[in-house]
């Protein structure tokens, strides 16, 4: 199948390090062959949080406009996480590829997510759960950053950014 592949980090810093974009292309090609899928295209959002809607994220709108405009048959990423990390943005974004005829696949999830099944109301209130941990982890780690920062405040320090120390020689 064709697949739009989509890579996400919420910071620069993220491109190189940990679960970066290199390490999602990796996981991602290494599926999509072994699964006999068609990387089409590699749409990216660079330090851009998964929080935002699809109106600030260019890599995610091409993936989806790609779907719509039946060049690709879905989208591909490694993990929902990555797709979003608010839940309404999640079940938004998900809605509007099936609602386009299209397929989406996490490699984090086990594989394809389908659609809502009426029948089996608890494939859906699943993926909902992992949409709300998925949140809950940003809001988390946002909490941590902001009580780091607070502790970190006072004469001399600085928190974020650059340090703005002058050097006045002899």
């Amino acid at each position: 199948m064709k697949l739009a592949a989509y890579t996400r980090v919420s910071t620069i810093g993220q491109v190189r390090e940990g679960y970066g974009l290199d390490a999602q292309r990796a996981d991602i090609r290494a599926c999509a062959k072994s699964d006999h899928h068609r990387i089409m295209m590699w749409c990216i959002d660079e330090g851009i949080s998964g929080a935002n809607g699809v109106d600030t994220r260019q890599g995610l709108y091409e993936a989806l406009q790609a779907i719509q405009d039946g060049r690709v048959r879905g989208i591909v990423f490694a993990s929902l996480d990555r797709l979003a990390r608010k839940m309404t943005e999640q079940e938004g974004v998900l809605a509007e590829v099936w609602r386009a005829g299209g397929h989406v696949f996490s490699l984090g999830d086990g594989g394809e997510i389908l659609e809502d099944d009426p029948d089996d109301p608890m494939r859906t209130a699943i993926r909902q759960v992992r949409g709300v941990f998925a949140q809950l982890e940003r809001g988390l780690i946002r909490q941590r950053m902001a009580k780091g920062r607070r502790e970190n405040e006072g004469p001399g320090r600085v928190c974020g950014g650059q340090s703005t120390l002058r050097y006045e020689g002899s």
